[in-house]
């Protein structure tokens, strides 16, 4: 009697640790996976963020930036043959954006703009006649006179109705 119940016991404290096992692998497979999600979903972020629309769509013109020559502004924009989301270059030297300079043309609309750090000028209307843009500002430390985020006149971002903004 005495061996049925040790057998008793050594069974139940078997199929205990094996429950723990398993609990414990659980957690952990769990764990990897989130943190394997993590990954994956920063790793397409920096992708994106990476992204630049060819140099080829924007007309620019040479700008005098802080009394210093050899800086460029954005005049126009090739709305037949470029992408209607935008990621304006962040290695140029392009500083400012001028006034019209994405003004929509007839059936095209921007969907949305990112706007890299080292542009430090936006034109009130560089955006006229677009709708429902999301622009993606990446620097929160740029002054570019945006409007407060809860006092956007019917959601107009710099000529762009119904648009948004976010700093990131």
């Amino acid at each position: 009697m005495k061996n049925k119940g040790f057998v008793t016991s050594a069974l139940l404290y078997g199929i205990l640790s094996v429950f723990i096992v398993l609990l414990l692998s659980t957690v952990a497979i769990t764990g990897n996976r989130k943190l394997a999600t993590d990954k994956i979903k920063q790793s397409a972020l920096d992708d994106v963020q990476d992204l630049t629309t060819d140099e080829t769509c924007f007309t620019t013109e040479p700008y005098t930036y802080n009394d210093k020559s050899g800086y460029y502004k954005i005049t126009g924009y090739d709305w037949e043959n470029c992408p209607m989301t935008v990621f304006i270059p962040k290695n140029a030297k392009i500083v400012r954006i001028e006034s019209y300079a994405f003004s929509a043309v007839e059936g095209k609309n921007l969907i949305n703009v990112t706007i890299p750090g080292t542009i430090s000028e936006i034109g009130d209307d560089a955006f006229s006649n677009n709708s429902g843009v999301i622009f993606i500002i990446k620097n929160k430390n740029i002054d570019l006179d945006l409007p407060d985020q809860n006092d956007v006149d019917e959601g107009e971002v710099w000529g762009a109705s119904d648009s948004t903004y976010r700093l990131e």
